[in-house]
């Protein structure tokens, strides 16, 4: 069982430069000091005859440590009429611990507060990374009050705050939804504040999935539902939700949906085991507890090119399919294999990338699909291979590896774009591709809107994540809400393999020469890559495992 966090919140803040700047020119002011203990925070109100600047500091410091005293002290440092329409909680804004932030004075007299941009928070708790080059600015008007004392007369709604201070406030949270057939959990991420976590968590799922995933993932609550209570009770490891509505009329199969999804996002929280839902004060009845997949595993054998020639890695070895030598004259690349544990056809890329073929384990093969410059296709759980052409012109296709019918599926924000990769999550939901604008590389996620029978539709407007990677080979989703990608970061010179969470910052992983691909192992969180060399490597033990060679394109589904 996870325990609960405690912090100590102390702040010691020193200004490195305490009078007003006449110049304009940029002061630093020195970031919160860390103890081996992690960030320490007490925040002081306003100083007596303090000057306009140190009003801003004193703020800056004491609104970042806010979520823990509910923003008492830093509303001391604003006029009575700013403190009744300041509002706190409608974002976060996040900078490097390696940043200071710059305090300067502009020329109408407001001070100006900027700082590298690290990410953003929303009102919801979504996270948005900042790119590279972008920076959080935030400016203050000032007046004296009654007694000439300086108060802050016009403040931007939010707070900034350090990487590790964030990192220390705010609890990384999945909401789960169902899927849309109600086959497995998608899975939603989210930031909200540590000692708010519980109820943060629930009243997420009462307002539902974010609206990127509104088309792909479920809401089984009656329209109206909200929590009865704000503030979700937890007494000893069990969390009482209490829920508005007429939850108890809905059918039994829904009832345990619901409490698997409430069940599996608050367990998951520091000292939570336990879940009981209530309808109006009224325990919510649940025969059994249900069961939903977040990321399907595979049993599936390694598929792979070996000279050319399509090939399962098994326990004896590499095994050729049948009639491989001949498939070998259809130039075979970017391979794509179905679920399960002996999948008898699969699709790759063959002639230069101009046709997707599906292959069958017994050699035979056939044409699903032409165009120009196919981008390597991915296969989902209900065998809809997933291809592009490098012009997408506002859609991608979806076909169907049994029967070879086609679904064009809409994506209006594709049009005037390069695509380079794409990959479907694993509970067949989102849609993760790699973009090229203006000689950019953009890794976008989209969910995938489907009809009543199960038939991609649509794509959802995207989001974005990954900001910081600016040239991107291949992805693969290798956990429910974390993604991997071969590529450069920002003054990178050759390809390395990042971790891309959603809702997070990329972070560097231990890497290797020449990595070409990169494909999901059949666990969460395992990888195989592929080298130009043709080795194939797992990781195993915190390091890089030889485990094929002379294998070209190593595929797992997803």
């Amino acid at each position: 069982m996870k325990k609960a966090l405690t912090v100590l919140l102390v702040l010691s803040l020193v200004v490195a430069c305490t009078r007003i700047p006449t110049s304009g020119m940029p002061q630093a002011v020195e970031r919160p000091a860390q103890t081996s203990n992690g960030i320490v925070l007490d925040p002081q109100g306003p100083a007596d005859d303090a000057d306009p600047q140190d009003i801003v500091v004193g703020f800056m410091r004491a609104s970042s440590a806010g979520f823990s005293d509910d923003f008492v002290v830093a509303r001391q440092f604003l006029t009575s009429k700013a403190s009744a329409t300041w509002n706190p909680t409608t974002q976060v804004r996040i900078y490097p611990d390696s940043q200071n932030q710059q305090v300067s004075q502009t020329r109408s007299g407001a001070y100006r507060v900027t700082v590298q941009a690290g990410g953003n928070v929303d009102s919801t708790g979504r996270y948005t990374a900042a790119t590279a080059d972008s920076t959080l600015s935030s400016e203050f008007s000032l007046v004296r009050n009654k007694a000439g004392q300086w108060r802050i007369a016009v403040v931007p709604d939010g707070v900034t705050m350090p990487e590790s201070l964030f990192q220390t406030l705010f609890s990384r949270t999945a909401l789960y939804f169902p899927t849309q057939d109600l086959s497995a959990f998608i899975a939603d991420t989210r930031w909200y504040p540590r000692n708010q976590v519980v109820s943060s968590a629930a009243r997420g799922l009462v307002d539902g999935p974010a609206r990127w995933l509104a088309g792909s993932a479920s809401s089984l609550l009656p329209s109206g539902t909200r929590l009865a209570n704000p503030v979700v009770i937890v007494n000893g490891t069990l969390a009482r939700v209490d829920l508005t509505g007429d939850i108890a009329e809905l059918s039994e199969q829904t009832r345990n949906i619901i409490y698997a999804q409430f069940i599996k996002t608050l367990t998951s929280l520091p000292g939570v085991a336990e879940v009981e839902i209530s309808a109006n004060g009224v325990p919510l009845p649940s025969q059994n507890e249900t069961e939903l997949p977040t990321y399907p595993y595979t049993s599936s054998s390694v598929l792979m090119l070996s000279n050319g020639e399509p090939a399962f890695v098994k326990d004896d070895g590499i095994t050729l399919i049948n009639n491989a030598q001949e498939l070998r004259a259809l130039d075979l690349s970017h391979l794509a294999v179905p679920y399960g544990e002996n999948p008898s056809q699969f699709a790759a890329l063959g002639d230069d990338r101009q046709t997707l073929y599906r292959i069958t384990t017994d050699g035979r093969y056939s044409a699903l699909v032409t165009g120009d410059g196919l981008i390597g296709p991915s296969i989902d759980r209900q065998g809809q291979t997933w291809v592009s052409e490098n012009v997408a012109n506002a859609q991608v296709q979806a076909v169907d590896l049994g029967s070879g019918n086609v679904a064009l599926v809409d994506a209006p924000w594709l049009e005037g774009v390069k695509v380079r990769s794409l990959a479907v999550s694993r509970e067949g939901a989102r849609l993760a591709i790699v973009i090229e604008k203006d000689g950019i590389s953009q890794l976008l996620v989209a969910g995938i809107v489907r009809n009543s029978s199960g038939q991609p539709m649509s794509l959802s407007e995207p989001i974005r994540i990954g900001q910081r990677l600016t040239d991107i080979e291949d992805i693969a989703w290798i956990a429910d809400t974390r993604l991997v990608a071969v590529g450069k970061g920002q003054n990178s010179l050759t390809n390395a393999l990042y971790m891309v969470p959603l809702g997070e910052n990329v972070s560097v992983m231990a890497s290797l020469d020449d990595i070409v691909s990169v494909t999901a192992g059949r666990a969460e969180e395992s990888i195989l890559l592929g080298t130009s060399d043709g080795d194939v490597f797992t990781y195993d033990a915190g390091g890089w495992r030889k485990v094929i060679e002379g294998a070209m394109q190593p595929t797992l589904p997803g």
